[in-house]
């Protein structure tokens, strides 16, 4: 594993002012994954924005982890429409272009 493209957990949680059972909580509903490496824990730097997400969201709606994790779902799965939704324009907008000519 190249350890660049992680961030040490316990530098996170004092760079944020969270505690790591709340990073344990997101790694068990499998939101993020914790790595060992040299005996410390450490999340791969893609994790990093939905796990500043979760943050604001538990801190700005008081959830719980059993919210947050419906919430981050729900958003997920959002985010995988959308992107559904813009290839599926693509496709319309090519087939009109053919159509066209």
């Amino acid at each position: 594993m190249e350890i660049e493209k992680y961030f040490l957990v316990n530098q996170f949680c004092v760079s944020h002012e969270v505690e790591y059972t709340f990073i344990e909580s997101l790694d068990q509903i499998g939101f993020i994954e914790i790595h060992q490496i040299e005996n410390q824990d450490y999340i791969h730097l893609e994790r990093l924005p939905i796990l500043e997400k979760a943050i604001r969201l538990t801190q700005d709606l008081s959830l719980d982890i059993n919210e947050l994790e419906i919430i981050l779902d729900l958003l997920e799965k959002i985010e995988n429409l959308q992107e559904e939704n813009k290839l599926l324009k693509s496709k319309i907008e090519m087939y009109r272009n053919i159509i066209s000519d």
